[in-house]
């Protein structure tokens, strides 16, 4: 792409610039002359006689790669004349050789590079003062150096022991490290509940009511109820008038033994009764002489005010109906504090509590923008793939999650006991710790739930906490300022909204505290106390938060909706507009599908497909049919390379044979387990390098490996030497303990490979496992793909034509969902291919001059030439 497109080529590495020119400039400093490069019939031919041949028509040239069939030589510049000979010497041998088929090219600038990163080599080993010096040719030294001679060196072929317990600490432990990595979480889980609940105990002592001394001698008004003055009679009857909504207003509905309170006054004269005309039927306000020389008065003690208004209306009375003569003299009362029945949404009681509840009420937005990541990245399924079952893979998280909720709710308790909030001060602490305990598991299954609304975490990020922020303010709003009496049926409603049912029951405690009644250990389980109400509707949150979770994790309220829908089609209630694909009938004439059957090889292949059919509906829209019945098998030490152009199904086929995808039809089977029957046994044989990094960001490259490891079942004694022989075999030592964040596109598909083998699986899948890498790296991963395929299946995909040549051994073709073609590199180009190709480059003038000459030449060889112009100085002539 840069030798067709760039002017002018600069190469650069670690932090500096190697060299800069024209593609031309740089190829005459730092090309290597030509390549030739020569595929054998069969990966197990010899390579040596091969190599005498070319070395003995050419001693200048150099083998520069040997990768699987493929062998590369270079020959440097000013051998061309040499080349007629050694290719009649090919063609006199090849046979005999095992040489099925061979090419030359010109430099290109990956040459250039790799020469560029030797050089680089040699410098820095100069500077270190290490022996550069070097036998034989540059470029079979640099081959050697990059050489993998046995993946994971020294580590013993093993079978991986899955456990449970090392799965749940593995999730546990990317999780903790991730936290402790991540900014927002000491945001969220230290300093929201720190700052939120210092604001409840500073405010909080502004707002609480106080106990105002009755005013004695004052009209009779109720709370400004009734305006007129209220007449008082004294007659000795014990029951006169009485006014039922004036003794409603004062004493509630719940009249009268269970709410009295004794106060006793001190007197010294003879008995008598005084009787209110409107409180009698109620009160019947009675002074008695009694033998311990008190006089009792009862008063109902849960509305506010009410006791201040009847002691104002006893001394009201005594003095304006007593004549001053017969006044008793020395009469006081004792009065004592008034411990009201206060309102306990009311801001200056529990509503307060409100400030606590979003403390950790948002904590939920929290644990569902992780969920979001975590799937958004791929790294949920990347979990499940190495055998993470889907309980276990909710049991981790929930564990980490609640850890961390304890540990955010211990730090704003602590700060509501210094700021000596009423509640946490007075109250017995097993209400604060059920509350908490029953609330915890609502919240995390909550935002597991609100995490399935979004795809992307930026959106989650915007909209979820605005959202669990007004699932919590609107009620209390309402409930604090628009109200004045207890609407329990209502409450009990709203709190199914978990972070509204930790503020009701935060607000109850508060409330208890300030009206002078707090709760007992034993008041907590009383139902008229309301806690326990909040308890069992927190209990029915996770309930139904965790049906939910099952319904939509598992796909089946997904597959319930399209049976609805294919019911419905079926049942002539919805048109169905299904159209096919129109598949290309001259494409079928040139390529006819594959159609065959491979189950009578389930048992002696490590990968086997029969008829894997998958489409894509739609409501809207025409049908997608990814794959339509795909067959192939892979046997151990095969390099299965599924090429196709974008669309062709390769990704589906891939994801179904892992399965990530459930498959329409056909069924396929890893190690003669099936991915229908039998899931978990077959992802524990198989390794997986997706197309994305499923990577976390906050974790280093060996904290990845240490995690699927443990995930995958590696055994204990052998952790340490598989983890280090990947990390070597990827040659990520210098980046291991980086951070995967810090990491280069190619660096993470390096440790996307590592990952996939750090089980020792039976068969990998790879798809695309080189984007991203420089030359260098490539090559390097082509040695190592090839050495790790000896003893298991691999499985490739990829749009580079050279990796495919270079690296597989069978190569199928998928075109329209239909495997098309299959057979080895050379059976390909014998069937399909259509000659050769000749790249000339000309210099910008004289490319019109020789163009024609070049053209009349190459018809000596072929009358049927093709020129096609590749670029403005290259031009191709199929041949």
């Amino acid at each position: 792409e840069a030798d067709l497109l760039a002017d002018t080529i600069g190469v650069m590495s670690k932090g500096r610039m190697q060299a800069q020119g024209t593609s031309l400039e740089l190829k005459q400093a730092f090309g290597t002359g030509y390549v030739l490069h020569l595929l054998k019939t069969d990966g197990s031919v010899m390579s040596e006689p091969i190599v005498q041949l070319i070395k003995s028509s050419i001693e200048s040239a150099s083998l520069q790669s040997s990768i699987q069939a493929e062998l590369t030589f270079n020959l440097p510049v000013g051998t061309d004349k040499e080349f007629p000979d050694m290719f009649e010497r090919i063609e006199q041998e090849k046979n005999s050789l095992g040489i099925a088929s061979y090419g030359l090219s010109m430099t290109t600038l990956e040459e250039v590079f790799l020469t560029l990163a030797e050089k680089e080599r040699q410098e820095n080993s100069e500077e270190s003062g290490e022996n550069t010096e070097m036998s034989g040719d540059v470029r079979v030294e640099f081959e050697q150096v990059h050489e993998v001679e046995t993946p994971a060196e020294g580590v013993e072929d093993f079978e991986c022991e899955v456990s449970w317990k090392r799965q749940i600490l593995a999730v546990l432990y990317q999780t903790m490290q991730n936290a402790k990595r991540y900014p927002l979480t000491y945001v969220l889980l230290v300093w929201q509940p720190i700052v939120f609940c210092l604001v409840a105990g500073l405010v909080h002592p502004l707002t609480k009511p106080k106990d105002p001394e009755p005013v004695l001698m004052q009209s009779s008004i109720l709370a400004d109820k009734f305006r007129n003055p209220i007449p008082y009679s004294i007659d000795g009857r014990l029951g006169p008038t009485q006014d039922d909504e004036l003794v409603k207003f004062v004493l509630g509905s719940s009249w009268p033994h269970e709410r009295f309170t004794e106060i006793s006054l001190t007197q010294g004269y003879s008995s008598f009764n005084i009787d209110d005309g409107y409180l009698s039927n109620a009160v019947n306000i009675q002074l008695a002489q009694n033998s311990t020389g008190r006089l009792l008065f009862k008063f109902n003690h849960t509305v506010p005010y009410s006791s201040r208004i009847l002691l104002s209306n006893f001394w009201n009375s005594s003095s304006f109906f007593l004549s001053p003569g017969t006044f008793p003299e020395g009469i006081r009362c004792e009065y004592l504090v008034w411990a009201p029945a206060l309102y306990q949404n009311s801001f200056g009681t529990g509503g307060i509590m409100y400030f606590v509840a979003a403390a950790f009420g948002l904590l939920s937005a929290f644990y569902a923008e992780e969920m979001v990541r975590i799937r958004e990245t791929r790294v949920k399924e990347m979990l499940l793939l190495s055998g993470l079952s889907r309980m276990l893979f909710w049991f981790s998280f929930f564990v980490a999650h609640l850890f961390l909720f304890w540990i955010s709710v211990a730090i704003g308790l602590i700060v509501l006991r210094v700021t000596r909030m009423d509640g946490i001060s007075n109250n017995n602490f097993l209400g604060y710790f059920l509350l908490n305990f029953f609330t915890a598991p609502a919240l995390i299954l909550y935002g597991y739930n609100f995490s399935f609304l979004f795809k992307k975490q930026e959106t989650a990020q915007q909209a979820l906490g605005e959202f669990i922020n007004l699932t919590l303010a609107l009620p209390w709003v309402i409930l604090a300022f628009a109200t004045s009496t207890k609407n329990v049926s209502l409450e009990n409603a709203l709190s199914l909204i978990p972070g509204f049912a930790l503020y009701r029951g935060y607000s109850i405690l508060e409330a208890a505290a300030v009206a002078g009644s707090p709760f007992s250990a034993r008041d907590v389980f009383l139902w008229d106390k309301e806690l326990i109400q909040v308890f069992m509707m927190l209990l029915i949150d996770c309930l139904i938060f965790l049906l939910l979770l099952t319904l939509v994790d598992t796909g089946l309220m997904q597959r319930y909706t399209k049976f609805l829908w294919k019911h419905c089609q079926s049942s002539g209630l919805l048109s169905n507009d299904e159209t096919d694909i129109n598949e290309d009938v001259e494409l079928d004439q040139i390529m006819p599908p594959i159609i065959t059957s491979t189950r009578d090889q389930i048992n002696t292949s490590p990968v086997v497909s029969d008829n894997l059919k998958k489409t894509y509906r739609s409501h809207d829209a025409a049908d997608v049919h990814a794959c339509r019945g795909v067959s192939l098998k892979v046997d151990a030490g095969v390099v299965y390379g599924l090429l196709g152009p974008n669309g062709a199904g390769k990704s589906t086929m891939i994801s179904m044979m892992v399965g990530i995808e459930k498959a329409d039809e056909g069924d396929a089977w890893i190690n003669s387990n099936s991915i229908t029957y039998r899931l978990s046994a077959a992802r524990h044989d198989l390794g997986l390098c997706p197309q994305f990094d499923a990577l976390i960001d906050n974790l280093t490259g060996r904290e990845h490996l240490i995690m699927y490891a443990m995930i995958r079942g590696v055994p204990p004694r052998l952790m340490s030497q598989v983890v280090e022989g990947a990390i070597r075999d990827m040659k990520l030592e210098e980046k291991a303990g980086a951070l995967t964040k810090t990491y280069s596109g190619g660096n993470k598909r390096k440790l996307s490979v590592a990952i996939s083998h750090v089980a020792n699986p039976k068969c990998v899948f790879m798809d695309e496992p080189s984007t991203g890498m420089d030359p260098e790296t490539r090559r390097h991963m082509w040695n190592y793909i090839s050495l790790i395929a000896k003893k298991r299946a691999v499985i490739l995909t990829t749009h580079s034509m050279e990796e495919a040549d270079a690296l597989c051994s069978q190569i199928g073709i998928m075109i329209q969902g239909h495997l098309r073609a299959q057979g080895t590199s050379q059976e390909l180009k014998s069937r399909f291919g259509s000659g050769y190709q000749v790249y000339v480059r000309f210099r910008s003038d004289e490319v019109a001059r020789e163009l024609e000459e070049v053209q009349k030449q190459l018809r000596t060889l072929s009358e049927g030439l093709i020129t096609d112009q590749s670029s403005p100085k290259i031009f191709r002539f199929a041949i």
